[in-house]
């Protein structure tokens, strides 16, 4: 609904005044009566017009100077003035009503529709001029506020910039940044010490190393980098190890994280790759690394040592006490003792192998478990002629262990193993590997003779070697449990962790 406007009819003569209200009230504006010129300004100093009718012939005050006082003030320059005149009208009173800001004449006697339609037009003028400077104004505010938006936008934009560079240069870790060409774009100090020189911004491509290489020492090509692949493929390049060389030949190892980086549109304006400098990480692992492999083999030594000697100290007890059988003349116990003592020999030597090749294979590294396991297995079923069956209980590719936790439970199986030849007295035994959710076990069982183990004594835990495959279990944050009833075999569990 369009909003009315006022419409001010001057005229010193009510009857006209009346005339002009009643043909003009069906424009449904809101229509003035002014009976003077002063009255007329009264009302122009109150409200804003849009149309005012009035007549040239006036006393005090006429229609030309009235006019000419509203043209004057800057509120009304866009008030439509139409004179109403009863007499006639020269060309030059109708210049000089123009001159005065008139718009339009109209002559006695009135036609109403004709009166009717300029007064409309005018109003109608007004109205869609009013609500076009109301929708600039409008316009004008909103692009104001937009502009102070952008501009604040834009100056958290650049201050969010400026800190962004500022961390990546004060991070302790190597960051750069390159475009789609693979030209480096920035690159913080972290980088710089990584690389071994500072590379040239705009011209260095992909990594500002002397040079790269894989793991296994061949030379990776800049394009063949991670970071080149992340930008080619439009994907984050994850877990590939590499060596950089620097100028002076000294090489890092390294893990880069890189990522894409995209344009409001979704394509691919560069990269960026984050460079975790492993090399301090991997000679410690190296270092305790061989400090486990110097540990287990001085346990192995130890009980190589211990057995031996144990088995020598009893050779010797048997050598004296057949001695005296044969100095006694007893000869059939001498027999007896003889072929003990060839027996024990012979499982010394059994035993001596077994700790020798435990002893060699202890420095492995990189040990695969299940491999490991199936080569021990089958060299043990070879040399002692006892079988082993291996039960998974769920899928292979689940036994994945670090090299730590894989010579710990082989270990561990092959002291349970050597219990099963000396003491369980059968040909058979069983390993079970079992996943659940709360980790890993593994099973040694057999159906042998079995032990009271509630009765064990610290003698008996020591020669079964449960003491030290309980240390061996524990030192993998793991935990070693152990059935065994006289007659009613043995299962020693093995429980390994997740996390």
């Amino acid at each position: 609904m369009n909003e009315q406007v006022n419409i001010l009819l001057v005229d010193d003569q009510p009857a006209k005044l009346l005339s002009y209200e009643v043909i003009l009230s069906e424009l449904g504006e809101n229509l003035m009566k002014a009976h003077s010129g002063r009255e007329a300004l009264e009302h122009l100093l109150k409200v804003d017009v849009a149309v005012v009718l009035m007549d040239v012939s006036m006393p005090e005050l006429d229609g030309f100077e009235l006019a000419e006082i509203i043209r004057q003030h800057p509120r009304y320059q866009r008030t439509a003035i139409i004179f109403v005149s009863a007499v006639h009208l020269t060309d030059l009173d109708r210049l000089r009503g123009y001159q005065h800001g008139a718009v339009d004449y109209v002559s006695v006697p009135v036609v109403p529709e004709i009166l009717r339609a300029k007064v409309s037009v005018f109003a109608d003028l007004y109205r869609k001029t009013r609500q076009l400077e109301q929708l600039n104004r409008e316009l004008e505010q909103r692009v104001a506020e937009r502009t102070a938006e952008l501009e604040a936008s834009t100056a958290r934009l650049r201050e969010s910039e400026t800190r962004y560079r500022e961390l990546i240069y004060t991070l302790p870790v190597a960051i750069y940044m390159c475009d789609t060409q693979g030209h480096i774009t920035l690159c913080n100090e972290a980088a710089v010490a990584l690389w071994g020189q500072s590379p040239e911004i705009g011209k260095e491509l992909w990594c500002g190393s002397w040079r790269t290489y894989n793991l296994d020492g061949s030379l990776l090509p800049p394009e063949e980098c991670p970071m080149a692949v992340a930008i080619r493929e439009d994907r984050s390049v994850r877990g590939q190890e590499i060596i950089v060389e620097r100028p002076d030949g000294s090489r890092s190892y390294v893990l880069p994280y890189p990522d894409p980086i995209h344009d409001a549109a979704g394509a691919v304006v560069g990269g960026v790759n984050m460079v975790v400098d492993l090399t301090e990480r991997k000679r410690i692992e190296e270092d305790l690394q061989l400090l486990a492999q110097m540990r287990e083999r001085n346990r192995l030594a130890q009980e190589l040592h211990d057995n031996v000697a144990q088995a020598l100290g009893y050779l010797n007890l048997k050598i004296g006490q057949t001695h005296d059988l044969l100095t006694g003349n007893r000869l059939t116990e001498v027999g007896t003792n003889l072929h003990e003592l060839k027996q024990i020999v012979n499982e010394t030597y059994a035993d001596t192998r077994a700790e020798i090749f435990n002893l060699r294979a202890a420095p492995a590294q990189n040990v695969r478990f299940l491999e490991t396991l199936r080569q021990y297995l089958d060299k043990y079923q070879r040399f002692y002629r006892l079988d082993i069956d291996l039960v998974f209980e769920a899928d292979e590719t689940h036994f994945d262990f670090p090299s730590e936790v894989s010579i710990a439970l082989i270990r561990t199986i092959q002291e349970a193993l050597m219990n099963v030849r000396k003491h369980a007295q059968v040909d058979r035994a069983l390993i079970r590997l079992v996943q659940g959710a709360e980790g890993w076990q593994i099973n040694i069982e057999d159906a042998g003779r079995g032990f009271e183990l509630n009765g064990a004594t610290s003698k008996e835990f020591t020669t079964y070697g449960l003491k030290i495959m309980q240390e061996r279990i524990e030192g993998i944050g793991g935990r070693l449990e152990i059935v065994s009833a006289p007659n009613q075999g043995t299962r020693i569990n093995l429980f390994y962790p997740r996390g």
